[in-house]
């Protein structure tokens, strides 16, 4: 709780590096709303829970780092507009979802790294609708547990995918149509 009590006076602070300490868990009022965070680093904890409201404290939250953790769910439904990139490599992320009531939400989302978990599927075509947006946006996915790419899994995405990782997964099968709608892809790994 010393964090809540600096954390009201630094309303200029835009980067919050808390990388490599112990953390554990992620409470809702743990860092205060009224800082503007645009960068947030919470990677190389011990973070296994995120309260579900916690991110929406950060309003203009950009950019966050929670690699090296001990996460088992992530929802994309935890944030406000605005963020470009989420680092999840290396928890242990059985599931990762989105809402399809929250899917505007991630629209300037450009950068997604989901490696080094514990995926087995995915399903993409609910994080965002994408009928207005350009901006290209990279997925990596490898090194998980995916044993199946099925054909709609990235049809809601197709004008935002240039780069995708999906390289070492235990995927036996792919739906013969499941790239059919990526249309910019530049790079498939």
């Amino acid at each position: 709780s010393d964090l809540i009590d600096w954390n009201n006076k630094l309303t200029k602070l835009r980067l919050l590096d808390l990388s490599f300490n112990n953390l554990e868990i992620l409470l809702d009022n743990y860092i205060s709303s009224s800082l503007q965070l645009l960068d947030l680093k919470l990677n190389d904890n011990q973070i296994s829970f995120i309260e579900r409201n916690f991110f929406l404290n950060f309003k203009v939250l950009q950019f966050l780092n929670l690699a090296n953790n001990n996460l088992k769910f992530f929802s994309f439904e935890y944030f406000y507009r605005g963020i470009k990139s989420i680092n999840l490599r290396n928890n242990s992320i059985e599931k990762a979802e989105n809402s399809a009531v929250f899917k505007q939400k991630l629209e300037t989302l450009e950068n997604v790294d989901l490696s080094l978990n514990k995926l087995e599927r995915i399903y993409l075509e609910n994080l965002i609708d994408t009928s207005e947006l350009t901006k290209p946006m990279h997925i990596l996915i490898n090194f998980n547990q995916l044993k199946f790419i099925h054909k709609d899994i990235f049809k809601f995405l197709f004008v935002r995918i240039h780069d995708l990782s999906l390289s070492l997964n235990q995927i036996d099968l792919i739906h013969p149509n499941a790239f059919s709608h990526l249309t910019l892809l530049e790079s498939l790994n």
